[in-house]
C-alpha cells in the first residue's frame, strides 16, 4: 500500500507544483501573491492581461501602485489589520489604474499565508475584473431612475392593475385626472371608477390579454371623477408576465379625450347641421372634385334641371352647361384651382334633361385645407329665368322710353323736389359733355349754370304744379356761352314729385338775329363810310403833300434851298438848327404821321364800303397761317409795347382738310389782324400770369373750312362781345387801335368769301374766334 501510494502521480510532491502552477496560469481571474511590504512574488497571466503589465514589471511593482489614489489608504487599512492578525481573510471592491490609463473595477478576495512559527509570509489574493457589471448595474439603476420619473410625469394617466382589478400604482398625472390622491386610487377596485355602463366592457379584452390571445388591446372608455364628473378617456393596455409567463399585473395608460369628443361630437352636430342646410337648400347646390365631377348635388338643383341626384352625381359641371357657355365656365373654374381667385359669380345658361334651357345665376368658391391644397368646389345655382325675362322685358321698355326721349333734339332734365337729376337725355350729353352716369343722383346745379332765382322757379312750379318759361337764357356750358329756351314743367310719377326742365338750344337763332342786325349796321356804316373817305380824303392828301413840301424846303441837299438862302444871306445849317431846337421839325413828322395814319383809315373804310375785285384760288390753309404767323412775328415796335416773339405758338390742323378756295391776301389779313390783337390784349394785361399763348386749329366742317384763332389772354365780358364787331368800336387806349380791324375782318370773311364769324369768350378765359368758310367759292 504505501509503496502505490508513493508511486501516484498525484501524489508526487513535484507534480503537485506543477498542477498548482497550471492552476494558476490557466486561471480565468487574477491571481497574485504579495510579500508582507506589499511587493508581488507571483502574478498569473490573467492579471497581467487585466492591468496591461507584463509579469516582469509588475514584479517589480507594490499592490498600491495599481490602485486608484482614492482607495489606496483604504487597501492597506485592510491589509494591515489582515497582517496583524486583526481580521481575517477580507473581500473588497476597489478601482484599478491600467497600464493605459483606463480605470477598472474590481472585486478582490485577499487571504494570509503563515509560515511553520506561525508568522505572516505572504497574502494571496484574487481579482476579479467587475468593471462591465458595475457599468451594467449603473444602467439598470439609471433606467429604472428614469422609468419612474417618466411615469411620473407622464402627460397621460398610468396605472398598474392587478389580474383581479386591484389597483396597484398610479402617477400623478392620473390622480389630477380623477381628483383622487394616490392613496385613496392604491388599492381599490378599478371598476369604481368606471361609469357604471362601461364597466364590463372591457372584460372580454382583460381575459383574451391573459389568455395570450393577443398582446394588448385599446378602450374608450367613461370614468367617474371623485367630484361626480363625467369625463371620457382612451385606454391602452398590456400586460406584464414573469420570466416563467405568468401573468403579473396590467398596465393601462389613460388619455383624457373628453374634449376632442365634445369637438367631435359639435363638429357631427356640424356637418349634419351642414348636411340638412345643404339637402333642405332652396336653390340649386351642387359639390365637384379636382376633375370637374360633381361629387353631390342637393335635390333643388336635381328637380332644377330635372335629373335625380344619382344621375347629377356621375356627370362633370360642364355636361349640363350651355355650350356657348363652357368655355367662360371653364375659364372661371381653372382660375379658381390654379389659385388666381378665391370665388367668382356668372350668369350662365343651364340645359335640363328634357332639353330645356334655364338661365341661372351661379355662385362657385373653392374649399381648400389647412394647408391651402384645394380640395374641392361648392356652387350655389339660382334660377332667374323669369326674373331675367322680367328684366329684359322691362329693359325693352325702358330702352324704348329712353330712345324716344333721347331722339328730341331739346334737353330733357328731369329733377325730384330736392334737385336732383333723375333723367338726363342724349341731347344734354352732348350739349354739357356730362354723360348721365355722372348726373344721375347728383344736383342739377352741379351742371347746369342756374342760378338761385331759377332753383326757386324750379321749386315753385312742383309745388303749385304750373309750368315756367323763359327765353333767350344765357348760360354757360362746357366754357361757352349758350342761349336756351326754357320750359319747367311739373312731374308726378311713382308717388314721387319732381320737375322737368326743356332746354332749346336757340344760340345760332340768336346769333343769326345778331348777325342780321350787324349786317344791317355794317351796310348803313358802309354808305356812310364811302361819303366820310371821299370827303376826308381829298384835304387829307393836301395836308400830307404840303407837310412834305414844308420838310423838303428845309433841306440843305436841295440846290434850290441853298441858292434862296444864299440870296437872303441866310446860314441854312443854322436855319436848320433854329427848327430842331424849337421842334419844328418834330411837329411836322407827327403831322405825317397823324396824316398817314388818317389815311389808313380811311383806305379801311373805303375798303369796308365797297366791293373790291377778289382773285379766289385754291390754297393750303396751314401754310397760309404759318404765312401769317411769320408777318405777324416781324410786326415788332417799340411805341406798341408788345413782342409777338415772346408769344407761343401752337398749331393744331386737320390734315384730312385739303385746299380752300379764297382770296389769300384777304384771309390772310384776317388772320393776321386776329394775332395781333390777341398778342396786344395778352401784353396789356397786368394780370396775365400764364405765358402767353396763342392756338391755330383749323377742321374740315363737312364742305366749310372751320378756322379758330385761341388765346389765353383776359378774354371780354358779354356786353364787349356784343359790340366787337362793330366799326370803330375798340377797347384800345387812342392812338393805338382804330375799331376797324374786326369790322373789315368780319366784312371779309361775311360779304366777300360767305361765310361766317363768330367768337367765344369770357372774363378770365381768354378768346376764342370761330371762322367758317366754304371751301368753293361759287
Amino acid at each position: 500500500m504505501e509503496n502505490r501510494a508513493l508511486t501516484h502521480p498525484l501524489e508526487s510532491l513535484q507534480e503537485r507544483e506543477r498542477m498548482l502552477r497550471l492552476t494558476l496560469e490557466n486561471a480565468p481571474i487574477g491571481i497574485v501573491t504579495s510579500a508582507v511590504d506589499g511587493h508581488y512574488l507571483s502574478v498569473n497571466p490573467a492579471f497581467c492581461q487585466m492591468m496591461g503589465y507584463s509579469a516582469e514589471e509588475l514584479l517589480q511593482m507594490s499592490v498600491l501602485d495599481l490602485v486608484h489614489p482614492d482607495d489606496r489608504a483604504r487597501t492597506w487599512e485592510q491589509r494591515q489589520a489582515l497582517i496583524r492578525g486583526e481580521t481575517g481573510a477580507y473581500e473588497a471592491e476597489k478601482r484599478y489604474i491600467r497600464k493605459d490609463g483606463e480605470e477598472i473595477t474590481a472585486c478582490i478576495r485577499v487571504g494570509l499565508v503563515m509560515d511553520d512559527a506561525g508568522a505572516p509570509l505572504l497574502t494571496v489574493a484574487e481579482i476579479q475584473d467587475v468593471t462591465a457589471r458595475r457599468l451594467a448595474e449603473q444602467k439598470l439603476r439609471d433606467s429604472e431612475e428614469q422609468l419612474r420619473l417618466t411615469v411620473e410625469n407622464a402627460p397621460v394617466g398610468i396605472l398598474t392593475v392587478e389580474p383581479e382589478r386591484r389597483i396597484r400604482s398610479v402617477n400623478p398625472h392620473l390622480c389630477e385626472l380623477l381628483g383622487y390622491s394616490a392613496d385613496e386610487l392604491v388599492g381599490m377596485d378599478f371598476n369604481e371608477l368606471l361609469f357604471p355602463d362601461d364597466r364590463k366592457r372591457g372584460d372580454p379584452l382583460a381575459d383574451e390579454l391573459l389568455a395570450g390571445s393577443i398582446p394588448q388591446f385599446d378602450i374608450e372608455v367613461r370614468l367617474l371623477r371623485k367630484d361626480g364628473a363625467l369625463i371620457t378617456g382612451e385606454f391602452h393596455v398590456n400586460l406584464v408576465r414573469d420570466p416563467d409567463g405568468e401573468p403579473q399585473f396590467f398596465v393601462g395608460q389613460l388619455q383624457d379625450i373628453t374634449a376632442r369628443k365634445e369637438a367631435e361630437e359639435q363638429q357631427q352636430r356640424r356637418e349634419e347641421l351642414l348636411r340638412l342646410t345643404f339637402d333642405n337648400a332652396p336653390i340649386g347646390m351642387a359639390i365637384a372634385d379636382p376633375n370637374r365631377r360633381i361629387i353631390r348635388a342637393n335635390p333643388a338643383m336635381a328637380r332644377m334641371l330635372g335629373y335625380t341626384r344619382a344621375e347629377l352625381e356621375s356627370m362633370a359641371a360642364l355636361d349640363i352647361t350651355h355650350p356657348d357657355d363652357r368655355r367662360a365656365t371653364h375659364n372661371n373654374l381653372q382660375r379658381l384651382w390654379d389659385g388666381d381667385k378665391d370665388s367668382y359669380r356668372e350668369e350662365k345658361r343651364y340645359v335640363c334633361k328634357d332639353g330645356r334651357m334655364v338661365t341661372c345665376l351661379s355662385h362657385v368658391s373653392i374649399v381648400r385645407d389647412e394647408s391651402g391644397v384645394p380640395l374641392m368646389t361648392i356652387g350655389q345655382v339660382q334660377d332667374i329665368t323669369e326674373r331675367m325675362e322680367a328684366v329684359r322685358e322691362m329693359q325693352r321698355m325702358r330702352t324704348y322710353l329712353k330712345n324716344i326721349i333721347d331722339s328730341m333734339p331739346s334737353m330733357l332734365v328731369a329733377v325730384d323736389q330736392d334737385g336732383r337729376v333723375t333723367q338726363w337725355n342724349a341731347a344734354a350729353e352732348q350739349t354739357t359733355g356730362v354723360s348721365a352716369q355722372q348726373a344721375m343722383g347728383q344736383q342739377v346745379t352741379d351742371f347746369l349754370p342756374i342760378d338761385e332765382i331759377q332753383v326757386e322757379q324750379i321749386k315753385k312750379v312742383i309745388t303749385s304744379g304750373k309750368p315756367v318759361k323763359a327765353e333767350r337764357l344765357p348760360i354757360d356750358l362746357t366754357g361757352e356761352t349758350r342761349f336756351v329756351d326754357a320750359l319747367a314743367y311739373p312731374l308726378i310719377a311713382d308717388g314721387t314729385v319732381g320737375a322737368v326742365i326743356r332746354l332749346d338750344d336757340v344760340t345760332d337763332r340768336v346769333r343769326m338775329q345778331e348777325m342780321m342786325v350787324q349786317t344791317e349796321k355794317m351796310l348803313s356804316v358802309g354808305g356812310l363810310a364811302a361819303g366820310m373817305a371821299h370827303e376826308i380824303n381829298n384835304p387829307l392828301g393836301a395836308i400830307l403833300q404840303s407837310c412834305q413840301n414844308i420838310q423838303r424846303r428845309f433841306s440843305g441837299e436841295l440846290p434850290a434851298n441853298r441858292k434862296a438862302a444864299a440870296e437872303l444871306d441866310l446860314d441854312l445849317d443854322r436855319v436848320h438848327q433854329y427848327l430842331e431846337q424849337r421842334n419844328i421839325l418834330q411837329f411836322l413828322q407827327r403831322i405825317q404821321e397823324a396824316g398817314t395814319r388818317a389815311a389808313k383809315i380811311v383806305n379801311d373804310m373805303l375798303t369796308f364800303s365797297r366791293r373790291s375785285e377778289l382773285h379766289y384760288e385754291p390754297i393750303d390753309l396751314a401754310e397760309l397761317l404759318d404765312t401769317s404767323v411769320r408777318l405777324a412775328s416781324s410786326d415788332y415796335d417799340l411805341k406798341k409795347e408788345y413782342d409777338i416773339k415772346l408769344v407761343e405758338f401752337r398749331r393744331d390742323f386737320d390734315p384730312d382738310l385739303g385746299l380752300l378756295e379764297c382770296d389769300k391776301t384777304e384771309i390772310e389779313q384776317v388772320i393776321l389782324n386776329l394775332i395781333v390783337n390777341a398778342a396786344q390784349a395778352m401784353a396789356m394785361n397786368p394780370a396775365q400770369e400764364k405765358p402767353p399763348r396763342i392756338t391755330l386749329r383749323t377742321r374740315l366742317e363737312g364742305d366749310y373750312a372751320r378756322i379758330e384763332v385761341m388765346d389765353n389772354g383776359p378774354g371780354m365780358n358779354e356786353q364787349t362781345r356784343r359790340r366787337i364787331f362793330e366799326p370803330f368800336y375798340t377797347t384800345k387806349e387812342v392812338g393805338v387801335g382804330t375799331g376797324l380791324g374786326l369790322s373789315v375782318s368780319y366784312f371779309i370773311i361775311y360779304d366777300q368769301h360767305k361765310g361766317s364769324m363768330q367768337v367765344e369768350t369770357a372774363p378770365g378765359e381768354g378768346a376764342r374766334f370761330i371762322i367758317r368758310l366754304p371751301l368753293r367759292q361759287s
